[in-house]
């Protein structure tokens, strides 16, 4: 269920609602809510100010982990695996 739900995010190119995964998936709302925020957990999907659901490349999100110096600025340390 979820790699199909990435495979209709990174086809669409563009934010979905929670209503039109459930259309291309022809799954009911809550399975596919389960999935959607199982895949945000991972990192793999985002969701927009809207409520819709992207990928996080489409939305200009950088994957990564916050570490703080020892003067506590912080930093993000870039996953670069993919």
């Amino acid at each position: 269920m979820k790699d199909t739900i990435l495979e209709i995010l990174r086809a669409a190119g563009r934010p979905l609602s929670l209503n039109e995964l459930c259309v291309q998936c022809g799954n009911s709302a809550e399975n596919v809510q389960a999935a959607v925020d199982a895949l945000m957990r991972d990192g793999r999907a985002a969701r927009t100010r809207k409520g819709k659901f992207a990928l996080p490349e489409l939305l200009g999100l950088i994957r990564g982990t916050a570490v703080f110096t020892h003067s506590g600025a912080p930093m993000l340390l870039a996953d670069t695996s993919a």
